[in-house]
């Protein structure tokens, strides 16, 4: 048997299902030094990275896992996406982890969910990769990103159950990585809810994830917006971080299908027309696409 990659120490758990509820939200944090989301589009010999995890990346982070296979061949869908194409999840661009704390004077990873980049500058001076002169690549890499990530998982799913128990036990089957192989990353603060309950819109809400963006949801933003900026002044502003983000694959073209996203601190009217949302820990909401 394959000796499994381990983060940090194993937590103990049931290899049966028996007794156990079949649904269940999962939260971890992941964080790396750096990061590569690598854009399809480049900007003047600049290769551009998409600031927030994409769900395309995240079900390839957990195929690697639970160790699904990756891109097989041309016009092939990647095993990892055939498995687990279907999950929901979610994720929150995160500012502070683990022991890093903003009364420590720690610095926040992020600043209104969008973290600081550089560039980095690789070339290629082998004779027959340069017929027209010095192969040179330049990256817009993402410093330090984190993000708590969340994934509804049905543990009557032997593939879903394998992948509960290792994100559990902080294990993985192939090294998960940011990007790009040089970003390894790692992960913990792994929390679950039981029988995971949709967002009825009882109260007043803030959403903790990305959102999706559509007109209605436009006209809720600003809204809402409006009354953080009356309610709280300058001393805590609202922030909103839009981004086109990939969030499937087009079956016939095998490129990306996209959506437009939120990130915001604003707090919404419990009739605000935000769609696929759940409760979570802590009276908190995320939604889950």
């Amino acid at each position: 048997m394959q000796t499994l990659l381990s983060f940090e120490a194993s937590v103990t758990e049931p290899t049966s299902t028996a007794g156990l509820a079949s649904s269940i939200l999962l939260s971890f944090d992941v964080r790396a030094d750096f990061g590569f989301l690598r854009k399809p589009d480049v900007n003047e010999g600049l290769s551009l990275s998409y600031n927030l995890l994409h769900r395309p990346a995240l079900l390839g982070l957990l195929g690697a896992v639970a160790g699904l296979g990756g891109y097989a061949g041309r016009n092939q869908r990647p095993e990892y996406w055939k498995k687990l194409g279907h999950l929901r999840v979610g994720v929150a661009p995160l500012a502070f982890v683990g022991n890093e704390a903003q009364d420590k004077g720690d610095r926040p990873r992020h600043e209104r969910g969008s973290f600081a980049k550089t560039v980095l500058e690789y070339t290629n001076t082998v004779g027959y990769a340069n017929a027209d002169g010095t192969w040179i690549l330049r990256e817009s890499t993402l410093i330090r990103p984190a993000y708590r990530c969340f994934v509804l998982l049905n543990r009557v799913n032997a593939v879903e159950e394998i992948l509960y128990q290792r994100l559990r036990r902080q294990e993985a089957e192939f090294l998960p990585y940011l990007g790009k192989n040089e970003f390894a990353l790692s992960w913990g603060n792994v929390q679950e809810m039981p029988e995971p309950r949709p967002f009825k819109g009882e109260h007043e809400f803030q959403v903790v994830s990305a959102f999706r963006k559509t007109q209605r949801v436009s006209d809720a933003v600003a809204r809402a917006v409006g009354l953080r900026a009356r309610q709280h002044g300058p001393s805590d502003p609202p922030f909103l971080h839009f981004e086109r983000l990939p969030v499937g694959f087009d079956e016939h073209l095998m490129q990306y299908c996209y959506a437009e996203f939120v990130f915001s601190n604003a707090r919404f009217q419990a009739d605000a027309p935000i769609e696929d949302l759940y409760e979570w820990l802590e009276g908190q909401v995320v939604q889950l696409h």
